[in-house]
């Protein structure tokens, strides 16, 4: 098939649209509707005789929208609310001036050698008594802040009471002034459904293109994003659908987006997809004074820029030409002024990604090495951090990738912009710099509080990255903090972790921690005492699994007995946890958490201590499996010598322990997800209180290796300072009752 086959670009996917209604106090309502398509405002009964204004940024599609509802109401065979309209009439506002309606419809919609007048028109629309008018490009319109406009009068029914309109604009001040009687609509962005709808429709007849551009959008969340917005969407379908190629080319947001600026800049410049191979193509491209002025706004959280300003700065007419490509848009702002506003024209980028983008450029390119100090210390770290990514993919400089790295080591992980995930997406996208020259930035990078942590929403791309650096840290012997997998799991082997993403990685000789959440069976009990035999320094791993773990090595125990290393199994059935299990070296086996309680109430008993030890050891094993067989609440009914209250004292100190032990993981999870460092480091507090709690009440123990060990650590626990005095004296109320339930329990225990 040739790549000169005509590109499909009348395809049309139905838009979602949210509404407002406003009501005679001027308050809108509390919760905005959703409408499916733009067919809807013309059925629903709380729209009748209402005037629409439809507002998107640019780029959303709106002209689109406004030919499509021509091209429906001149198709008589279909089945559409338009075709109760006798007349539609679609204008542009942008040359309108202060011309009527009439006057204008004259001039762009009839043949030059008619012989209609204004009036005629004006006579012939009295008559009708069902027709509609669309009219485009509010932000254009010359007298869009005058009150008593034409247009503001058609919107609050003082002229043309019959028709129906449609207003479609840019967001604008201006839109305050159309009246009360107006719906306020506002496109949504495509859904992932409509997105893979669209894809499917453009390459029909190209299959196996259109399976790559689906897999770019899954591996790419960054570039999946931007196609939210129609024209990103149509851009790059139609960019790949002229040169298939491309799909493998756009493997990052960075070449992505660079590809797309020059394919818009095609008609201005000479060699627009030229490589940058010389000050002067760049210059071309992407004029110094304009991204000077890019990542100046950005620095100073300055998004629009006078006219006036633009013309001193010798740029107006790089925007202009910008503004036609819709890299730029113009739209108003008003100043107060005495009594009066005055407006100022002003000119911003269409979408803040160009912003960052030409702001890169110039930190990239034009920036003396103290000037991309300042400018890099002055941003936001939160808020810039794709600049920061595009910097690192355009600059042939090894020390722009260092500097910007080490800044954002300093700055605090919280969500939602984790700054872990940026400094991963810096590093893989440098082009100056191998991730092996970076040993000192990897080891601060592992070492901090989350390490690297993959969870299964972020994009193929993001954890490629993170495998390709945990690779890197094998090799280079760099110790890693934590590794946290979350659902990303495809299969494991004794010394390899295969991802969802396709990529792999060998496991570390020196980590800290391990989070590891796997409900399709590929991390087994196996693979658990394997990463605990040789792993150096480990000392926390937690996995939550569909699976009950039964398979212990000595190896493993030991080295978990000797550590006090916590290891912790969650096992689930659906949503549900089925059962908390731990390691204990002195039963030689996986234990859940229900029969350490209840063996650690026998070991207080003193007739229980009295026993010989063979019996002791014996009777125990006897209880952890009988427990795991029948359930604890099943073993407890086997014996009248318990009574209700009895039992639920039991089963309540188990509950509040598990509760404990969600809290600890939830905690170290929380500390992620905090919206601020004072929350996350409230709830790292947290977990390091519970950690310590769980440790007395299990880790101690389950891992003594004597009795005489064991008493010990039973003596020792008030030394944890952590400890609630609340807590305390919760648990002496209770010591007589679980006295009594200890000693009944000999008793059944001694039955067995």
């Amino acid at each position: 098939m040739s790549e000169d086959e005509e590109f499909p670009d009348n395809v049309y996917i139905s838009r979602t649209m949210s509404f407002k209604l406003e009501n005679k106090i001027s308050t809108y309502r509390s919760q905005p509707g959703c409408l499916k398509s733009f067919e809807d405002i013309l059925t629903e009964n709380e729209f009748e005789q209402k005037h629409f204004l439809l507002e998107g940024a640019a780029g959303q599609g709106k002209t689109f929208i406004a030919m499509q509802i021509v091209k429906d109401w001149l198709k008589p065979s279909k089945v559409s609310p338009l075709q109760k309209f006798d007349i539609l009439i679609f204008l542009s506002l942008r040359e309108m001036n202060k011309k009527t309606i009439f006057e204008h419809v004259v001039e762009t919609l009839l043949a030059d050698d008619t012989d209609l007048t204004p009036n005629d028109i004006e006579e012939i629309l009295m008559k009708e008594k069902q027709y509609l008018i669309v009219l485009d490009e509010f932000e254009q319109y010359s007298e869009r802040h005058e009150k008593d406009s034409l247009v503001h009068n058609v919107m609050r029914h003082k002229i043309l009471r019959d028709t129906r309109v449609i207003l479609m604009t840019r967001p604008t001040i201006y839109t305050k002034t159309l009246g009360r009687n107006v719906v306020f609509l506002s496109l949504n962005n495509f859904t992932p459904g409509q997105i893979e709808q669209y894809i499917h429709c453009i390459y029909e007849r190209k299959e196996d293109i259109g399976k790559k551009v689906t897999h770019l959008l899954q591996e790419n969340v960054e570039v999946a994003h931007l196609c939210k917005t129609p024209l990103f969407l149509f851009m790059t379908s139609y960019l790949i659908y002229k040169q298939p190629s491309l799909v493998d080319r756009f493997r990052d947001v960075t070449s992505f987006l660079e590809y797309f600026i020059d394919s818009l800049l095609t008609s201005f410049l000479t060699n627009p997809f030229e490589n940058h191979t010389d000050e002067a193509q760049i210059e071309e491209k992407y004029p110094r004074n304009l991204t000077k002025i890019a990542i100046k706004g950005l620095a100073n959280l300055q998004h629009s820029w006078s006219k006036q300003y633009l013309v001193e700065q010798s740029c107006i007419k790089d925007v202009n030409n910008l503004v036609d490509i819709k890299i730029f848009i113009e739209s108003e702002k008003t100043a107060q002024s005495g009594r009066e506003d005055a407006e100022r024209h002003q000119i911003r980028f269409s979408h803040e990604i160009f912003q960052y983008f030409y702001g890169a450029i110039y930190l990239a390119f034009y920036a003396s090495f103290d000037e991309f100090e300042s400018f890099v210390e002055r941003l936001n770290k939160h808020n810039c951090q794709i600049l920061f990514i595009f910097t690192c993919g355009l600059s042939k400089k090894s020390e722009h990738v260092k500097t910007i790295v080490k800044l954002l080591l300093k700055e605090k992980d919280y969500h939602p912009f984790p700054i872990r995930d940026c400094i991963v997406q810096c590093l893989t996208h440098a082009k100056s710099i191998t991730l092996e020259g970076m040993k000192d930035e990897l080891t601060a990078l592992c070492s901090k509080e989350h390490g690297m942590r993959m969870l299964d929403v972020e994009d193929k791309a993001l954890k490629n990255a993170k495998a390709k650096i945990i690779n890197v840290c094998h090799n280079l012997k760099v110790p890693v903090n934590v590794i946290a997998l979350n659902k990303v799991l495809a299969g494991a082997d004794d010394d390899t972790m295969r991802l969802d993403c396709g990529a792999s990685f060998e496991l570390p000789d020196d980590v800290k921690a391990y989070f590891i959440t796997d409900f399709n069976g590929h991390f087994t009990d196996k693979h658990c005492m394997r990463l605990i035999e040789r792993t150096k320094n480990i000392m926390e791993v937690i996995i939550f699994s569909s699976l009950a773990p039964s398979f212990c090595t000595i190896e493993a125990l030991d080295k978990i007995a000797d550590t006090e290393m916590t290891v912790l199994w969650v096992t689930y059935k659906g949503d549900h946890v089925v059962s908390v299990s731990f390691t204990s070296k002195y039963l030689c086996k996986w234990v859940r958490y229900s029969a350490i309680v209840a063996i650690n109430h026998l070991r207080q008993f003193k007739g229980w201590k009295s026993l010989p030890p063979e019996v002791k050891q014996s009777k125990e094993k006897e209880i952890v499996s009988e427990i795991e067989k029948k359930g604890l609440q099943t073993f407890f009914n086997s014996s009248q010598h318990f009574s209700e209250e009895e039992r639920n004292i039991m089963l309540s100190r188990i509950d509040d322990d598990l509760k404990i032990i969600q809290s600890i993981i939830a905690g170290w999870f929380g500390t992620f997800e905090a919206h601020s460092e004072e929350v996350a480091a409230e709830r790292r507090r947290y977990y390091k209180k519970h950690l310590s709690k769980i440790r007395r009440r299990i880790f101690t123990q389950m891992t003594a290796t004597s009795l005489d060990e064991l008493t010990n650590d039973s003596e020792s626990d008030d030394t944890y300072e952590d400890e609630d005095d609340d807590d305390q004296l919760e648990e002496g109320e209770q010591t007589m009752r679980e006295f009594s339930v200890s000693l009944k329990l000999l008793m059944v225990v001694m039955q067995l």
